[in-house]
């Protein structure tokens, strides 16, 4: 994941300096495709968080520690009784 600033510079060395994406990834210490992916988009938009950290918070606002975090059918199964403990008791409808 890169910021808004290196999203410029990549963009910068392409559009005003002309340098080519072996040349970018040189420059600014990046692997040459992550310079071409982020050359292919026009606009910077921030990749979403992975599924990992998610799962990380998620067992940690569960009560866990989020070092002991290896397993996603933990992490699912923390979430689904920290859910079912917050929310009220409503009689199941067909």
């Amino acid at each position: 994941m890169i910021d808004y600033e290196t999203f410029a510079r990549i963009h910068d060395c392409r559009d005003r300096q002309g340098l080519t994406i072996i040349q970018i990834a040189r420059t600014l210490g990046l692997n040459r495709k992550t310079v071409a992916k982020w050359l292919a988009r026009p606009r910077y938009a921030p990749q979403r968080q992975r599924l990992r950290h998610q799962a990380v918070q998620i067992h940690s606002a569960a009560g866990g520690s989020a070092h002991t975090c290896d397993s996603m059918k933990t992490v699912r199964t923390q979430y689904l009784r920290l859910v079912r403990s917050h929310s009220s008791r409503q009689p199941r409808c067909c």
